[in-house]
């Protein structure tokens, strides 16, 4: 026997006995067929498993309890995994999760989008989204490598030019006290601006660096090393009185060696046109005539030392032969 004034129907009976079903959260579904017949509910369903919303931990059936969930009530049939869900968050990296490895900086700002899971800012320096014990190579994004920089978690972000001389990664202003890295302290250093690599005094000084008269130019450069102080000099390190003087005696250096080389010259050319003279070739003589066959031939008698003693001789040339007749056949010679 059971109450009266009731009708049984498919809601309040559902094996229809005749007997009202009981519904014990009274949310109007009998036990039987309440999807959470402990707790007052709708009978909403999101991920259809036929346990209410109400009463399960993890709505939408990714896998991620709700109290985990930055989706829980994703209404894609998924389930969680690191490919898919990387920070295990329960939102779809794909469409659903805009950082990824949640570590609150989203993907489009993310140097490490997928990256290091579970950790929190303090350990991003540059706030890069890298890791930087982990991740990242250059904690303060100085553009120095971490094994180079002196210091790795320093001003953050590259130096302007100028910033970092000796380039070790500490911003000269605000962290290096050697900002040419020279050995000597800014302090100390009487040149704070030495090229790298260049060996220094105890003052910070190299050897193109040094300036003993301390006229503001270089030794390298300075033409007069020893000026006194005070002195208003030009880009040669000297005196507007000595750089003029200086010019002076140059002009009359070049004036003088002007001359000489002129000289030189001259008595060159002259010495070569004396050697042509006395070199240049003379022009064979003509050849003498040759009696010809008939004629008579004469010659003047010498005395065999070059003098001639006036005698003469004479040959016809015949067919036959040479006939020779000396007119003075005797040769003069010397008395004793």
């Amino acid at each position: 026997e059971g109450p009266v004034g009731w009708t049984s129907t498919i809601e309040n009976d559902e094996d229809q006995n005749g007997c009202e079903d009981v519904d014990s959260d009274g949310d109007g579904f009998v036990d039987q067929l309440d999807k959470c017949p402990e707790i007052y509910d709708d009978q909403a369903d999101l991920d259809g498993d036929g346990i209410g919303d109400a009463c399960e931990d993890d709505t939408d059936g990714d896998g991620i309890i709700d109290q985990f969930d930055n989706c829980p009530y994703d209404s894609f049939s998924w389930v969680s995994e690191h490919d898919i869900d990387h920070d295990q968050d329960g939102c779809r990296d794909a469409d659903r999760d805009a950082d990824d490895d949640g570590d609150g900086v989203l993907d489009l700002s993310d140097d490490c989008a997928v990256g290091e899971i579970n950790w929190n800012a303090s350990f991003d320096h540059d706030g890069d989204g890298c890791h930087d014990d982990y991740e990242d190579s250059d904690d303060d994004a100085d553009g120095v490598l971490d094994s180079q920089d002196t210091c790795p978690r320093g001003y953050v972000g590259q130096p302007g030019v100028g910033m970092d001389l000796d380039q070790d990664g500490c911003v000269d202003s605000m962290e290096d006290d050697d900002d040419d890295n020279d050995g000597v302290a800014d302090a100390e250093d009487q040149c704070r601006f030495t090229p790298q690599g260049m060996e220094v005094d105890s003052e910070g000084c190299s050897g193109v660096q040094l300036d003993d008269d301390g006229d503001g130019v270089h030794n390298l450069n300075d033409l007069c090393p020893s000026t006194p102080a005070g002195e208003i000099v030009s880009s040669t390190g000297c005196t507007v009185e000595i750089q003029e003087e200086t010019k002076s005696n140059a002009e009359e250096d070049e004036e003088s060696f002007s001359l000489i080389t002129i000289l030189f010259i001259v008595a060159g050319i002259l010495v070569a046109v004396a050697a042509y003279v006395t070199f240049k070739p003379q022009p064979p003589l003509p050849p003498k005539p040759v009696p010809k066959v008939g004629e008579e031939a004469t010659s003047t008698v010498n005395d065999g030392r070059g003098q001639g003693d006036g005698g003469t001789a004479s040959a016809d040339i015949g067919d036959t032969g040479l006939d020779i007749d000396a007119s003075k056949p005797e040769v003069a010679t010397d008395e004793v």
